[in-house]
């Protein structure tokens, strides 16, 4: 058996994206799904995205979202957001023997009053 106590932590975090035509542009969203004990409980709630070039040297977005009542889902208990970003000359994947597979690391963390309560890193 395992018990899990939490306030609220993040129920599913997954990044849709689209490559422009020239390869020079990413636009995309940080899709998120808060659950949360309740609605109430979760008052000061935000989520801060930041985005790591390939090698982890460079930061190459940082956001921060407030997450408000308005996005709770009675039906699903959980709240749902996103961020948005535009990223510029993107270094990208290559299969092998094509090139150097680039992969950028992304960490969302789920803050509370300023204190972290949960990351996902991907």
């Amino acid at each position: 058996m395992y018990l899990d106590h939490y306030t609220a932590r993040f129920d599913n975090v997954f990044v849709p994206y689209k490559l422009s035509e020239d390869l020079q542009k990413v636009y995309g969203e940080v899709r998120f799904q808060v659950a949360a004990a309740s609605r109430g409980l979760c008052e000061n709630l935000e989520a801060r995205s930041t985005l790591h070039s390939p090698g982890g040297e460079n930061l190459v977005l940082e956001k921060d979202v407030p997450i408000s009542h308005e996005q709770w889902s009675e039906t699903e208990k959980v709240f749902k957001s996103h961020i948005t970003f535009e990223l510029d000359n993107p270094q990208l994947w290559y299969a092998h023997m094509y090139g150097k597979p680039n992969r950028y690391m992304l960490k969302v963390k789920l803050l509370s009053k300023g204190e972290v309560v949960d990351v996902q890193t991907k």
